[in-house]
């Protein structure tokens, strides 16, 4: 007979042994619990952290700011500052909310615009702003400065409260204020009461449904947290990142300022609710009402090209996104829809494609706005080509946000945490469709059998994903960007930007940019122009050494404006007269985009021709090309490349090469610049312009041959401002205009080029052989905008584009008349000065015809044109020179029969 076996823990009485049991017990039920207290703690924090948004106003919607009569005992004046990004309830209020203003709108020298008041010139100065609903919140930033005055704030004409805005140095607040407010559900909040109670709904099934009282596997809590950690790292990055440039460290988001301990806490909370959400999704999915659990799935995941335009116009823009047309807003969003199916085609991952776009979307409204903020221009295609020269030169750019990046980069992390936290679309699925073993027999043929691999079915899938990305999506997202009916402004593309969407602006732009053959090209009739030009020939004994400067952001204000210096920034080069001649310059670019200046100069090609918003270098040079290296390498020259900084910035390690030059210096080259230039000195953290031209001395001295070098200085890079008074000593100003590092940063760096020009001038004096110096300016520096801007002629178009280009010899150069002309003419201006000296080189068949074109069209720009007579024109010239220019150009630009025509161009 079999025994029935006891259990041996009833038949001891240990207590030990019962002790153990009991904590088992314990530990057991603790496990089934913890995650129900995490839950209903999470939906806690997430429901006090937008409880602001669960609100409704007590107010009418009408606010007043008040400059009044009354300050600080220690402030100098009444005035009042405040940026125009003035947000209520988290948006930037319209110009049509504006109903009373007494107050100055003031925007120029200011990324943004502000409004002004002093309360001491008029009784009670007041903007007045009418919203048509309750005001709940109220964020502004103000300035707090020496002359500050009591700002004061009324709500429906009662008096609410007033700040003093007097501080010793002039620096911006954020202020934020929560006006009284009941809970009410309204049609402006009864999204956050409808994903509250939804998320209420999840934490409930949490804790009734059977199928969650196990605790989760190891597995799955492993899985989690490792996610949990990425997600935290990488938002503790971003936000740092974000707030290192951020006027504020508060971040404003759901009606309320967060400090970053306080968002972590809720993107922490809200992940939980995610993963909640997540189980409860796909517990739904099992039951008859599966498909609410679709709808959500296809509900989140179709937000999300809303949601990125809306990320996208918000970043960069200064309009809300309620200024797009109907049309132009569909058209956007069609845009971003198209590179989301793309996205998830490549991806093979709906989730991964919907938090791509979304961070993706964010990065580009934020590059935008850094880009209008240092170089005046948007966000463009060719700039996706240079991210590592983006990269290389962002420490050193100087450039602040309002608190708007900061709010959308928490909505951001807020919509991504919610797609990452969905579950997979197969977990949504009845077994049957993803079980194999669960299948009927026959009821699948052959191939859909084999589709239920994984692997291969996501082969297929990112097969078709490359095929649509290649072929069908970009005439789709072309046609979509041509149906907006829009002119294309280039002087000003933030305009079209604003007034049609990023996703639609950029497209169009990039579609300008394309290049096409001039009407009626042929290679036989670019050889029959150049002709007409029989190559010179020249018997000179020795040539000259030549050394070509371009210096970064070189300028003449003293030419420019009518400002006065306590020190002549430029003094050493107006003071020279022997042996010099002293042009000008008129170059395409503003503030950046220095290679374009450089490749004009050295391949005598104008952008002017090419499409706007061309970049050479990173779009057009990919193999050999003519250039003023390559005509003097046939003459016997050495030519090499001196650039202090990393040698991938705008692509030169494989540029110059292209362009004939037979070595190049860079920080990181093989051989360094350093193994050049032993121990250089810096200026504003850059190689000095004083220790290149040691290196140019050094080249001189150690070739047997005649020399061609180019120089790229870096000195007089942006990021004005940083330098250190241990580094460097700011020494020159304005005088009659305001106090300014940034201006005094840009004029004593100016003024240590100058010295450094002297003193190479002075060194080549006392060298035999025949050098010939020429310097130009690149471009102005961002300062034209934010700080010289007032003082420039408005009314002359080259004023913002205008730099010194000056020829300087060891030897007696010919009395010519100083002119203007654009990039493209400079080689055949420098062989045309030469001719008239005894180290006269011969010219090509090209600089033979450019010295003719000069004459008719002296500057060609991307901005317009200037005739014989200095008359100016934004059209190009309808003259047979500037057509055959075009065909010219074409066939030393486009077509590879251009190199096996040599003795036309060298």
């Amino acid at each position: 007979m079999k025994m029935k076996r006891q259990d041996p823990l009833k038949e001891t009485n240990d207590p030990s042994t019962l002790q153990a049991s009991r904590f088992s017990d314990w530990l057991a039920r603790y496990k089934q619990l913890l995650p129900k207290v995490l839950a209903v703690l999470a939906l806690l924090i997430y429901a006090y952290s937008i409880n602001n948004e669960l609100k409704t106003a007590n107010n009418q919607g009408n606010l007043k700011f008040v400059a009044s009569y009354s300050k600080d005992s220690l402030s100098a004046g009444y005035n009042q500052n405040i940026r125009k990004n003035i947000r209520i309830n988290g948006k930037t209020i319209s110009d049509d909310a504006l109903k009373r203003s007494e107050w100055t709108e003031y925007g120029a020298g200011v990324k943004i615009p502000i409004y002004i008041a002093d309360g001491s010139k008029q009784t009670n100065p007041t903007l007045e702003i009418e919203t048509g609903q309750g005001i709940r919140n109220l964020t502004f930033e103000y300035s707090k400065y020496d002359v500050g005055g009591y700002l004061e704030i009324y709500i429906d004409d009662v008096f609410y409260t007033k700040i003093n805005t007097y501080g010793k140095k002039l620096n911006y607040k954020t202020m934020s204020i929560d006006f009284p407010q009941h809970y009410a559900i309204t049609s402006k909040n009864a999204i956050w009461w409808g994903q509250l109670f939804l998320l209420t709904v999840a934490v409930l099934i949490i804790f009734f449904s059977k199928k969650f009282k196990k605790s989760a596997n190891k597995r799955q809590t492993s899985s989690f947290l490792i996610c949990l950690l990425l997600i935290l790292a990488a938002c503790i990055a971003s936000f740092k990142l974000v707030l290192s440039h951020s006027l504020s460290s508060d971040i404003l988001f759901l009606g309320r300022s967060f400090n970053l301990l306080e968002l972590l806490v809720f993107l922490i909370s809200l992940s939980y609710l995610a993963l909640v959400n997540q189980k409860c999704l796909i517990l739904l999915a099992k039951t008859k009402l599966g498909f609410f659990s679709h709808l959500f799935y296809a509900a989140v995941n179709i937000s999300v090209p809303f949601i990125s335009l809306y990320l996208i116009e918000k970043a960069y823009s200064i309009f809300d996104i309620g200024h797009l047309s109907h049309h132009d807003y569909w058209i956007n969003i069609g845009i971003l829809g198209i590179i989301w199916l793309c996205l998830a085609l490549l991806t093979t991952s709906i989730k991964a494609a919907s938090t791509i776009l979304l961070a993706g979307s964010l990065l580009a409204g934020i590059v935008t706005k850094i880009l209008l903020i240092t170089r005046n221009m948007p966000l463009l295609s060719y700039h996706f080509l240079q991210i590592r020269d983006g990269l290389s030169v962002a420490d050193a750019t100087n450039f602040s946000f309002d608190t708007t990046i900061s709010s959308l980069l928490a909505i951001c992390w807020l919509v991504m945490i919610m797609v990452i936290f969905l579950p997979k679309y197969g977990q949504l699925l009845p077994d049957k469709w993803t079980q194999p073993e669960k299948r009927k027999a026959n009821s699948y043929s052959f191939w859909t059998s084999l589709l239920s691999k994984g692997y291969l079915r996501k082969v297929l899938i990112f097969a078709l994903g490359l095929l649509v990305s290649l072929t069908l999506a970009p005439m789709t997202i072309f046609g979509l960007a041509k149906s907006v009916n829009l002119s294309l402004y280039f002087w000003t593309m933030q305009d079209t930007y604003y007034n049609y969407g990023l996703p639609v602006a950029l497209t169009r732009y990039h579609l300008a940019a394309q290049i096409q053959k001039p009407k009626g090209y042929q290679v036989s009739q670019v050889q029959e122009i150049l002709k007409q030009y029989p190559r010179e020939k020249t018997n000179v004994a020795v040539k000259p050494n030549i050394i070509l400067i371009q210096n970064e952001s070189l300028t003449d204000y003293s030419q420019l404006t009518n400002l006065q210096f306590n020190h002549d920034p430029l003094e050493n080069i107006h003071q020279l007269s022997a042996n010099t001649i002293k042009d000008k310059l008129d170059v395409s670019v503003f503030a950046g985009s220095t290679a374009n200046t450089e490749y004009e100069v050295l391949t005598s090609n104008s952008l002017a021709i090419l499409p706007p918003n061309a970049f050479p270098f990173q779009q057009l040079i990919s193999s050999p090309k003519n250039s003023l290296a390559s005509v003097l390498n046939q003459q016997g020259y050495s030519s090499v490349a001196l650039h202090p900084y990393g040698k991938d910035n705008y692509r030169r390690n494989q540029v110059y090469p292209y362009l004939g030059f037979q070595k190049s210096y860079f920080n990181n080259s093989t051989p360094a610049i350093t193994e050049l230039i032993k121990n250089p000195k810096e200026v504003r953290g850059y190689m000095s312009d004083e220790s290149l031209y040691q290196g140019a001395l050094t080249l001189l001295t150690k070739s047997k041959k005649p020399v061609f070098n180019f120089i790229v200085t870096m000195q007089g890079h942006g990021g004005y401002g940083k330098s250190g008074a241990d580094s460097f000593s700011q020494t020159v100003s304005a005088q009659n205009a305001e106090d300014n590092d940034e201006a005094k940063d840009y004029l004593s760096s100016l003024k240590a080029s100058d010295q450094a020009f002297k003193d190479l001038t002075d060194q080549l004096k006392a060298i035999k052989e025949p050098t010939l110096v020429v310097m130009y300016g690149d471009h102005q520096p961002i300062l034209s905008d934010s700080y010289f801007k007032p003082y420039l002629n408005t009314n002359n178009r080259s004023s913002k584009y205008q730099t010194p280009l000056i020829f300087w010899a060891n030897f007696d150069l010919p009395q010519v008349s100083e002119t203007t002309i654009s990039p493209n003419y400079l080689a055949p201006r420098l062989f045309e000065i030469l001719a008239k000296t005894p180290y006269a080189l011969p010219r090509s068949s090209y600089y033979q015809f450019l010295s003719s074109l000069q004459k008719e069209v002296p500057v060609m720009t991307t901005w317009g044109y200037y005739d014989s007579s200095g008359n100016y024109s934004e059209q190009a010239p309808d003259t047979n020179l500037y057509k055959d220019y075009q065909m010219i150009q074409y066939n030393n630009v486009m077509d590879k029969s251009s190199l096996e025509m040599s003795q036309y161009y060298q």
